[in-house]
């Protein structure tokens, strides 16, 4: 353990900012299920804190309200760099006190928080591919309007409201002994992990959780400081800032007990069981810390009562907009494998149809460090793609003409204009109209994606 950090943050200061942003925030519920439900041990008692039924979707509303309603605000309003929890969070809370906002998101932000913090009626900027080029240009414009900067997780009011959450479980769920943390920039961490450390019951553990691909704190401890790390993977919208907070490391290295680091492959696990088991549909930051449990990282004792924090729930598999069920539609997906290590299956292989779902899939060879297609050309697999497509559509008595949404999930920006060109040869409509684009870099064994609706 290191020595005390800076007075950034404790229980006083925690339960001051709780009493401000009180009436601003949900008291989120809590539900204990046994370990059996999960296939765990069955004398392993479980409570879910399902923080994803706060405002706008995750814990981010409490820090947002607690720097709104605790610092002077600037006539030119508030500005944010976020992966989308964070900006959703500030909109939501700017609306609701008639303050204007600027929320900056790098391209890898899920449409279906990008759509919201628009809807809030703030101005969104997408800018980069990753949240620390969102950051930079929140910064710069900070710096020539005189915005007030609302930090993701690397400000001392950020990490006080979101250790109001820690003050919520302690009464809600007294008896746990161990809490199971999301890690992306340490906000969070840092203020929940502060308020159970302050408390003096050294039994209480709090145990961080962050992604393979995003090992940001993990980095951090093991260099003693802040420092860059990898940025990608399933959660990167909300698990991936590239290094954690100056603030946030001393807290941590004081009150929690250790990280850990889950695969991708088991947060998308979690996410399915929380879907299955509880009916609770997380994005995958917030199935994060349940994935330590389910994959055997985090192995508790027996008997032992395991807090476990679902942060957030902002994710596209929920779109009540999107009727797959119509009458005479039908839904294409196009998924083409990134894994080398795959059995060779040519360019694409014959569909797979279920019930009105038609699969396609194929394999391409990937540059790991730039994520870049090293066989063939964007334009070359496109055409292929709606080929199969227009095959596939003929055969559920439907032509190109049909189509009315189209969704690509693409490796690198630079793509887009290759696709559109191709794009335009098969529909009349223009590409944006009826597309929606979402841009990650892609790690090998990760899946690009093309889904067509035709209806």
């Amino acid at each position: 353990m290191s020595s005390d950090p800076p007075a950034v943050a404790d229980r006083a200061s925690i339960a001051a900012v709780g009493k401000r942003i009180q009436g601003y925030v949900r008291r989120t519920p809590v539900i204990e299920v046994g370990g059996a439900d999960f296939g765990l041990d069955p004398s392993v008692k479980l409570t879910f804190k399902l923080e994803l039924l706060q405002h706008t979707g995750s814990f981010k509303a409490r820090g947002a309200f607690a720097n709104l309603l605790s610092r002077d605000v600037s006539p030119v309003g508030v500005a944010a760099a976020s992966g989308g929890n964070h900006g959703l969070a500030v909109a939501y809370a700017a609306a609701r006190l008639g303050v204007r906002a600027r929320i900056f998101v790098p391209s890898v932000a899920s449409t279906a928080k990008t759509k919201r913090i628009r809807e809030l009626g703030a101005e969104l900027v997408i800018v980069g591919e990753r949240y620390a080029d969102a950051l930079a240009a929140t910064e710069e414009w900070i710096a020539t309007s005189g915005a007030l900067g609302v930090h993701a997780y690397d400000q001392r009011e950020t990490i006080l409201g979101q250790g109001t959450l820690g003050a919520e479980l302690e009464q809600q769920a007294p008896s746990i002994e161990s809490l199971l943390v999301a890690v992306g920039g340490g906000g969070l961490i840092a203020g929940v992990s502060t308020w159970y450390g302050d408390s003096g019951d050294s039994s209480m553990r709090v145990v961080g959780v962050e992604p393979e691909a995003a090992p940001t704190l993990t980095k951090a401890l093991e260099a003693g400081r802040p420092v860059d790390a990898e940025a990608g993977g399933v959660a990167s919208d909300s698990l991936a800032p590239r290094r954690v907070g100056d603030l946030v490391l001393p807290l941590v290295q004081r009150h929690v007990e250790r990280v850990l680091l889950v695969s991708d492959e088991a947060i998308v696990r979690a996410q399915k069981a929380l879907w299955s088991v509880l009916r609770v549909a997380a994005e995958p930051g917030g199935a994060a810390a349940l994935a330590a449990l389910l994959s055997g990282v985090y192995r508790p004792r027996p008997g032992e009562h395991v807090g476990v924090l679902v942060c957030g729930g902002n994710t596209p598999a929920v779109d009540f907009d999107s009727d797959t069920s119509a009458q005479g539609r039908i839904q294409l997906k196009e998924v083409v494998s990134t894994n080398r290590n795959a059995p060779p299956i040519g360019p694409f292989s014959p569909a797979l149809r279920v019930e009105r779902q038609v699969y396609l899939s194929g394999q391409v060879a990937q540059d790991p460090t730039t994520g870049r297609l090293i066989e063939g050309d964007v334009a070359a697999q496109t055409e292929r793609i709606l080929e199969n497509v227009r095959a596939l559509l003929e055969t559920a008595d439907k032509s190109l003409a049909d189509v009315v949404r189209v969704g690509v999930f693409l490796t690198d920006m630079r793509d887009f204009a290759a696709m559109n060109e191709v794009y335009a040869r098969y529909f009349e409509t223009p590409f944006p109209v009826r597309t929606t684009v979402a841009v990650s870099a892609l790690p090998l064994g990760a899946l690009v994606e093309i889904e067509v609706m035709a209806g």
